[in-house]
């Protein structure tokens, strides 16, 4: 009963951490459809993403508030 008890406990534990890790991915991936802001390449037309604090972010930033 003892060696039961501990397996439970532990299934208990694995279950309970891989469902945190799951809902927090699908969290993120929601927050990131949310959020993320992305613009077309002038060249090939593809989306790019603007990162926090990435090269471009100030200029595009610039841009936007000039229009």
């Amino acid at each position: 009963m003892v060696v039961w008890n501990k397996a439970k406990k532990n299934w208990y534990k694995k279950g309970y951490h891989e469902g945190i890790s799951d809902e927090r991915k699908e969290g993120y991936t929601v927050a990131k459809n949310v959020y993320k802001i992305t613009y077309p390449c002038a060249n090939c037309g593809g989306d790019l993403v603007l990162k926090r604090n990435g090269e471009d972010t100030k200029s595009t930033i610039e841009h936007l508030k000039s229009q």
